[in-house]
């Protein structure tokens, strides 16, 4: 809220999901060591991206639906996508045998609810804890569904 109310936004901010930490990466070797990321060609976007090209590695952002294509082909040799189970679709497991889990570069992604400061200010008392209370089920329900997604499928 406070960074909205420093840049000058007039909403009224509340966290309503969450989605589980992503995982490192998929990689077709073992990594055991920094040394062992240099020279790999990788499928990884912003910040994360950066801190990969320092420790030597190659980045290319593709779109999710070209990584198992490229992966087969050997155009890259790992990759970061999303969480386990939702790598688990695109059949990333089929190709690369090593997964990293947690991502480092991104523990959790979370979703707000903003609503325009004046509505939410002209909202009576029971209308607004109406919303903060299906925020904050939302959040509970997607983080606890999220987290057990993970474990069948790691």
């Amino acid at each position: 809220q406070e960074m909205y109310d420093t840049n000058g936004y007039n909403v009224h901010v509340l966290p309503c999901s969450i989605i589980s930490p992503e995982t490192s990466g998929w990689f077709a070797n073992e990594i055991n060591s920094p040394a062992d990321l240099k020279g790999l060609n990788m499928r990884f976007f912003g910040l994360g991206a950066k801190v990969m090209e320092k420790l030597g590695v190659s980045t290319v952002g593709l779109p999710g639906g070209e990584i198992f294509g490229a992966l087969e082909k050997g155009a890259i040799d790992a990759t970061e996508f999303s969480q386990p189970a939702i790598d688990q679709r695109l059949g990333l497991h089929k190709i690369v045998k090593y997964n990293y889990f947690p991502g480092w570069h991104q523990q959790a992604t979370v979703f707000e609810l903003l609503v325009n400061g004046d509505a939410w200010a002209k909202m009576s008392e029971r209308q607004q804890t109406v919303v903060e209370t299906a925020c904050r089920a939302s959040l509970t329900n997607s983080f606890a569904e999220g987290e057990a997604s993970q474990f069948p499928v790691m």
